[in-house]
């Protein structure tokens, strides 16, 4: 009998567009409030849920429900950062990572996410 691997499964809010994770301030870059507002909010959700950092290699899998057909595919950075220290210990660890987009649900946009280890 083999070990058997853990998994997560959160249903999470929508992260901020690509163009609203960074800001400009006084000649650097940072993250926006919107990008910060998002992180905050998936942590809660993780402490809520009682996550710990799964170990080793991490696959994640992101379907996407959009609200309206907008919005690209590489937005998803934010998240796999805000999922450190909770779901996996750093998002280095993510060596497999699959997004799927449907366009059926424009009344509840959200985010479906499958973390396990590999």
């Amino acid at each position: 009998m083999g070990i058997k691997k853990k998994e997560y499964v959160l249903s999470l809010p929508v992260c901020p567009p690509l163009n609203h994770q960074k800001a400009i301030v006084q000649g650097r870059m940072v993250k926006s409030k919107a990008d910060r507002d998002y992180t905050n909010t998936v942590q809660l959700l993780c402490m809520k849920d009682r996550l710990e950092p799964l170990n080793g290699e991490i696959g994640v899998k992101i379907n996407w429900y959009r609200e309206r057909k907008a919005g690209d595919i590489d937005r998803f950075k934010t998240l796999l950062d805000a999922l450190q220290g909770f779901a996996y210990h750093n998002d280095s660890q993510v060596s497999k990572l699959e997004i799927e987009r449907f366009d059926t649900d424009p009344e509840h946009p959200r985010l479906f996410v499958q973390i396990h280890q590999l």
